[in-house]
C-alpha cells in the first residue's frame, strides 16, 4: 500500500534536514515538518509550533533550546517540550540513528520516539530498544524486517542485543504499515509470553510499542 502524499511529504524534509541540517528548511517547511509529526502526540501543535517560530526564530534555534525554555514559549511543562528534546536528538550526531542518551520519563515519551523511527515506513520491522535501570536509551537494534512480529522475534537474539548494549530495560516495537497501530491478539500473547521468557534471564520488558497508520499504541499503557 503506498504511503499517503501527506506522509511522503513529511519524509521528504526529514531527509533534508538529516542530510543538510535543520536550518536548512525555510521557516514555513519547518514549522510544517514540527506539526506534522507531532499533531497527534501534543495539544493544540499549530499554535505552539508558531509560539515557537516567533520566539526562537529558526528550526535550529528551537532544537538547541532547553526544556525550560521550550516550556516558557509553550506554556507546556511536559509533552511539547520532551517532544522537542527527542526530535532534537536525532540531529545531533547528523542525523544517525540509533540515539543514545534520552531518557523516557513517561510512555507517551517513548511512543512519540518510535513514531520518529518507524512512521511512513512501508515495510515491517521490528526494533529492540535497550535501555538502562533508569530508562536511558543506550542503544537501538533491528530484530526483524518484512515479517509478522511473532514469527521473527527471537528471545536469544533480544537477550544478545540487551547484553552487548548491558541494557536491564527493554522496549519492542513494530510497525504496522498498511493498517491500524491496535494491537492483534497475537501481538499481546507474545509479548506476554517474551516478556516471561526475559524475566527469567534478568531482563525487564516494559513496554511494547505498534507504530501504524493512526499513531501509536502500547500493549501495556491504557488509553
Amino acid at each position: 500500500m503506498p504511503v499517503p502524499p501527506r506522509n511522503l511529504r513529511l519524509n521528504y524534509l526529514l531527509t533534508r534536514v538529516e542530510k543538510s541540517g535543520p536550518d536548512s528548511l525555510l521557516p514555513r517547511d519547518a514549522a510544517e515538518l514540527l506539526i506534522g509529526i507531532s499533531e497527534k502526540e501534543v495539544p493544540e501543535p499549530e499554535k505552539s509550533v508558531t509560539a515557537l517560530f516567533d520566539s526562537f526564530g529558526t528550526l535550529g534555534r528551537i532544537l538547541n533550546a532547553d526544556r525550560d525554555g521550550i516550556a516558557g514559549v509553550v506554556g507546556d511543562k511536559r509533552v511539547f517540550p520532551e517532544f522537542i528534546q527527542l526530535v532534537r536528538s536525532i540531529y545531533q550526531d547528523g542525523g544517525q540513528l540509533p540515539l543514545t542518551g534520552d531518557f523516557f520519563t513517561s510512555s507517551r515519551c517513548a511512543e512519540i520516539y518510535c513514531k520518529l523511527l518507524l512512521g511512513g515506513c512501508e515495510i515491517e520491522k521490528v526494533l529492540l530498544l535497550c535501555l538502562s535501570y533508569d530508562y536511558r536509551l543506550l542503544s537501538t537494534a533491528v530484530l526483524a524486517r518484512g515479517n509478522t512480529f511473532s514469527s521473527e522475534v527471537s528471545v536469544p537474539k533480544m537477550v544478545r542485543k540487551l547484553i552487548i548494549a548491558r541494557a536491564q530495560k527493554c522496549i519492542l516495537v513494530h510497525n504496522h504499515p498498511g493498517g491500524s497501530s491496535r494491537p492483534s491478539r497475537d501481538d499481546i500473547e507474545s509479548t506476554l509470553a517474551l516478556k516471561e521468557l526475559l524475566s527469567d534471564r534478568g531482563f525487564l520488558l516494559v513496554d511494547h510499542i505498534i507504530v501504524g497508520r493512526d499513531g501509536t499504541s502500547s500493549i501495556y499503557r491504557k488509553p
